[in-house]
């Protein structure tokens, strides 16, 4: 929950911005996801955030 809460602080920024996600991190996370690399919070289906929880937990 707290990541989804993070993801909708600011509305109008990408996703990635709004989690503090950088660089190749952002370029490696959209590969394994298929999340576009500028998507905002409002984009991401639940399974989304799921697998995008499970790839931030490693």
């Amino acid at each position: 929950m707290a990541l989804a809460r993070k993801g909708f602080a600011h509305p109008r920024k990408f996703l990635f911005s709004n989690l503090d996600i950088k660089g190749e991190a952002v370029s490696r996370i959209s590969l394994e996801t298929k999340i576009p690399e500028k998507a905002r919070a409002e984009d991401l289906k639940p399974e989304d955030w799921v697998l995008l929880a499970k790839i931030l937990e490693r």
